[in-house]
């Protein structure tokens, strides 16, 4: 640990240093319903400084993130590799997911210890948002995890991997003399066969560039593992949208951070100069830690600072909203479509700028999609199913999840490193086109839920969150179940010894029994959650017609006498298109057709399969199927 110490201070690029700046005022046109009451997300006439990488217009570019969230706020479950985390922090706590991440880089401010990196990086992601507390986070209601320490330690990777995250953030980067795959240096054999199945699972990695420490250092160098072709490398541009560059400008201090790398493998680019984020003040609370000198900032519980593990976050976060949206895209797609929405002042790929910066509300509405040149407001997505064999007479576990990574985690025997025989539950829809990532298993989806806080019904009041939970107890008879459960009943939960592992998604609100007038969407039911009746827990969900179904004979202890939670989508698929009834009846697409619009794709196929990153919209012949150049049968 000693000689892993030493390398960090003298050789890991990381962020460091920031300094005072004027202040931008935020050109906020969208967005006002949605935006977070956190105070230091907008100017005003107590602080100096503001997230201006939020929301920012400069150089004919932009960052709306005020806009975006009025589509998505997302609530994916996302790895950090970083250092320690202030978890005693005012505005760090909310998101953290502490049952799932490494205790030792858990610390208060009584444990202080400088190199806190990870509190930065977090304070970017995803802080408490919303808290009337600090900072907003770029994923509103993404879960992190936070493994690491010994940065290339494979363990820590294999640990995400096994939690089911859906992205890794890496704000770091090592000289390729001191670290690469295939395995030399620093990197061992183990961690590049770590990274390797990550991109089997389709969970998405990204990585800092690496920051420049002074004139000298070369602009084009590429860094690892930025430089994996599994991984997004990111660059760093200024508050003006300009590329990090202010080597030659003269330093506050001779290891000053000063500008972004570039290289070959440069792919997407976010702002890394001056990020007001989380920090640690020191045990007398006057020093802020993003310098190593006193800084201008005059609250010691957040700072100014600069480099790309801050520009990193904000590429993560954003695959956090997209990845809420729609999990089953691939990570292949994805990237393709984060690359052909960035924006750019050049026509071309770049060493510094890769394919630009990042466009928070183009990528977010384009995998929203469109329908009849609508633009859609939310996506509906199938809740998997799986249950455990490991034991004949238990304990069991029925396992529900959106996340495709969760359930391969399951069935291959490692969620959160336990193999309890995980199989298909023959319950709902078997999605025959769909297989899940590392698996030859074509998944049963129980019931669909919907992505965003957008309910598509407006006179039903807000949408319902879902949310995932856990209560392992470890000892020679252990307790392993995963249960679920709405947001008003949370707590009951987890005062009896479960943890919140992640949000699922949404759902509608069932009507009150006093409001005549309220009628539920079409081709949902009641969702129920209930236990088994025997001394283990099993908590399941259950529809309102499969709740005689044979999988649930045995879940007759019912949560709250049977309360409905609120409506869920049926799986049910009358046309054989890919899309459920209620999908279809939300966007308008024909339930008696497979190909609404005679172009030779089934509705499914243009809702679910993108084509360059983008979706066609299943009600228009001619769209994007032909100016990509697909060619249908009808052409």
């Amino acid at each position: 640990m000693e000689k892993y110490n030493t390398l960090l201070f003298i050789t890991l690029i990381l962020l460091t240093f920031g300094v005072k700046s004027e202040n931008k005022q935020l050109n906020i046109e969208n967005g006002q319903d949605q935006l977070p009451n956190d105070p230091l997300m907008l100017p005003n006439d107590i602080i100096s400084y503001h997230q201006y990488h939020l929301n920012n217009r400069a150089n004919g570019l932009s960052i709306d993130y005020p806009a975006t969230w009025e589509y998505a706020q997302g609530h994916a479950l996302i790895g950090m590799v970083d250092l320690k985390i202030r978890v005693d922090h005012p505005d760090l706590t909310g998101n953290l997911r502490f049952h799932l991440s490494n205790p030792n880089l858990l610390v208060t401010g009584e444990q202080y210890q400088y190199w806190d990196h990870g509190s930065w990086v977090l304070g970017v992601l995803a802080p408490s948002t919303n808290n009337s507390e600090g900072l907003a986070g770029v994923c509103q209601n993404c879960s992190v995890i936070v493994q690491g320490g010994d940065l290339l330690d494979p363990e820590g990777f294999s640990n995400l991997m096994r939690a089911g995250v859906q992205a890794v953030n890496m704000s770091f980067g090592y000289p390729t003399n001191m670290a690469n795959c295939p395995a030399e240096g620093l990197a061992s054999s183990e961690l590049c066969d770590v990274l390797d199945e990550l991109h089997e699972r389709d969970i998405m990695l990204a990585s800092a560039a690496a920051n420049r420490m002074s004139n000298s250092d070369p602009i084009y160098q590429e860094h690892f593992p930025a430089n994996h072709p599994n991984v997004i490398a990111v660059g760093g541009v200024t508050e003006a949208f300009e590329f990090w560059d202010d080597c030659s400008e003269p330093p506050l201090l001779d290891d000053y951070t000063c500008g972004s790398y570039a290289s070959d493998f440069q792919e997407l680019v976010a702002p890394a100069k001056h990020i007001l984020t989380a920090a640690t003040a020191d045990i007398n609370g006057t020093e802020s830690k993003c310098l190593y000198l006193t800084h201008y900032w005059q609250d010691p519980d957040y700072d100014i600072c600069s480099g790309t593990s801050f520009s990193t976050p904000q590429v993560v976060g954003l695959i956090g909203i997209l990845r809420s949206i729609y999990p089953q895209m691939k990570s292949d797609d994805v990237r393709t479509l984060l690359q052909k929405t960035a924006q750019s002042p050049h026509d071309h790929w770049t060493q510094e700028w890769g394919h630009g910066m990042i466009n928070p509300l183009a990528s977010v509405t384009a995998v929203l999609g469109t329908v009849n040149g609508f633009q859609q407001m939310n996506r509906v997505k199938p809740v998997f199913v799986i249950k455990s064999t490991k034991y004949e007479s238990g304990p069991f576990d029925t396992l529900y999840s959106a996340s495709p990574q969760v359930i391969t985690a399951a069935l291959l025997g490692d969620l959160y490193g336990l193999d309890l025989g995980y199989q298909s539950l023959q319950v709902g829809l078997t999605l025959s086109d769909y297989q899940i990532p590392a698996t030859d298993t074509h998944p049963n989806a129980a019931f669909h839920i919907l992505s965003t806080h957008n309910n598509p019904d407006t006179d039903q009041g807000e949408l319902i969150k879902l949310y995932r939970l856990t209560k392992y107890v470890f000892g020679d008879d252990p307790i392993f179940d995963l249960a679920y459960i709405t947001e008003p009943y949370l707590s009951d939960f987890t005062d009896s010894g479960y943890d919140l592992d992640a949000m699922e998604g949404y759902i509608y609100p069932a009507c009150p029994e006093d409001m005549e007038e309220c009628i539920k969407p079409a081709y949902t039911e009641c969702l129920y959650a209930r236990n088994v009746d025997v001394d283990y827990d099993d908590w399941a969900l259950i529809t309102e017609s499969q709740l005689n179904q044979p999988p649930y004979e045995n879940h007759t202890l019912s949560f709250n006498d049977d309360e409905c939670l609120g409506y869920v989508y049926t799986s049910v698929d009358s046309d054989d298109d890919g899309l459920i009834d209620g999908y279809e009846a939300m966007i308008g697409t024909d339930l008696n057709t497979s190909d609404s619009d005679s172009d030779g794709r089934s509705d499914g196929q243009e809702m679910l399969i993108p084509i360059d990153g983008f979706f066609s919209d299943p009600m228009v012949f001619d769209d994007l199927i032909y100016e990509s150049g697909f060619q249908t049968e009808n052409n």
